[in-house]
């Protein structure tokens, strides 16, 4: 196949699924649009369904994370947001939503779906057929959240017990002195 677009082969890809969810007697919306983008949910949200709704001009949209680089998990994802697209949202991971994504082929907790064995076999081939996901994401993404890089450390005086916490940076500069006078000491956790 010719060198295409993320966008591009995942409307192909929408475009095959939509035949599975006929097979199985599940209507998708008419105005379907799917592409790479960032999702609300944070670093952890592999998809996302957005359905329409008054002021939108009437497309449900997907998006996929820049972080899915596989094609098969893109494919399950899509599949995944699908039902979603199907059932409604406000339908949640709830037996609506249960019914449908078994339906089709998706097995394991709803809220984060996997293929089943014929699923994956049929998404196979069709991924087989489109060929690698073009997506080329150079890496982890950055939302603007940080991760706490410091912990603060128990550090107890051993004659009064008066205690504070710390962090290893100033353990390491040297253990505070107790208001009683005692040098004061790190409590381990293990200890």
């Amino acid at each position: 196949m010719e060198d295409t677009t993320r966008d591009l082969w995942l409307a192909r890809l929408a475009a095959r699924l939509r035949l599975e969810f006929e097979r199985a007697g599940v209507a998708l919306p008419e105005r379907l649009c799917v592409s790479c983008g960032l999702t609300t949910g944070g670093d952890g949200a592999l998809g996302e369904c957005w359905s329409t709704s008054p002021g939108r001009d009437g497309h449900t949209e997907i998006f996929i994370s820049p972080q899915v680089k596989d094609s098969l998990a893109v494919a399950e994802t899509l599949a995944h947001e699908l039902v979603h697209a199907a059932v409604g949202l406000e339908a949640g991971h709830g037996t609506e939503f249960r019914i449908v994504a078994t339906r089709i082929g998706l097995t394991g907790p709803m809220r984060s779906t996997r293929a089943g064995s014929e699923l994956r076999a049929r998404l196979s081939r069709i991924v087989a057929e489109l060929g690698a996901y073009p997506n080329h994401c150079p890496g982890p993404l950055h939302t603007g959240k940080r991760k706490q890089t410091t912990r603060l450390r128990k550090v107890v005086c051993p004659k009064c017990g008066y205690t504070v916490r710390t962090t290893a940076k100033w353990i390491a500069a040297g253990l505070p002195t107790c208001p009683c006078g005692t040098r004061m000491k790190e409590e381990k956790k293990n200890e």
